[in-house]
């Protein structure tokens, strides 16, 4: 899962560079969240894949009508089985989508 270089034999070894954006989301203060996201750049390792939760997921959180972003509370990189964790093979980098909360 990582990118591999040989410079003058030295081996550099550079995890992969993922951007992840969750979704912009309309809802109201009693619908369930939706941990929607997608990888707007990069791709990730065949066989591998996210599980994230929001924000917008947290019992307290987003209880006041308005906007806010749809920020990443935590992410895991995982084997599709979930038993190995290879998230420290990915240069992640976030793009916040949007909450509205209307009601």
């Amino acid at each position: 899962c990582y990118e591999l270089a040989l410079n003058y034999g030295t081996l550099v070894v550079t995890p992969r560079r993922i951007v992840i954006r969750t979704a912009d989301v309309t809802r109201s203060r009693r619908d369930p969240a939706v941990e929607d996201y997608s990888i707007v750049d990069g791709s990730l390792v065949e066989g591998h894949q996210v599980v994230l939760q929001t924000y917008q997921s947290s019992v307290n959180q987003y209880s006041t009508i308005g906007r806010a972003e749809n920020s990443v509370m935590w992410i895991y990189i995982t084997t599709e089985n979930m038993l190995n964790d290879v998230t420290n093979c990915y240069q992640i980098i976030y793009q916040p989508g949007y909450v509205e909360i209307t009601e």
